[in-house]
């Protein structure tokens, strides 16, 4: 998809809880530019897991919650890169 530049504006996360694989899903979509500017990640991981996926460059953490035994985290790509403004 990346090399076809391809984009999104809406991306979930949901990976297995016993091989996490969110902040490499994260680091991913920032590398390849495949989350659209202004675009979205929504992330649900068990509460259990070791702590919220840090934002990697060029992604921002919006929020988390946590809902019975589920922890959702929002993340967006700003419109801009900062260095754009």
């Amino acid at each position: 998809l990346a090399a076809a530049r391809e984009s999104f504006e809406l991306v979930f996360i949901d990976a297995p809880y016993k091989n996490d694989l969110s902040t490499e899903v994260l680091g991913i979509l920032a590398r390849t530019r495949l989350l659209a500017p202004g675009g979205w990640i929504v992330v649900e991981q068990s509460k259990r897991a070791p702590q919220m996926p840090p934002a990697p460059a060029g992604i921002e953490n919006v929020s988390s919650a946590t809902i019975g035994d589920h922890r959702i985290a929002f993340y967006r790509r700003p419109e801009r890169a900062p260095s754009e403004s």
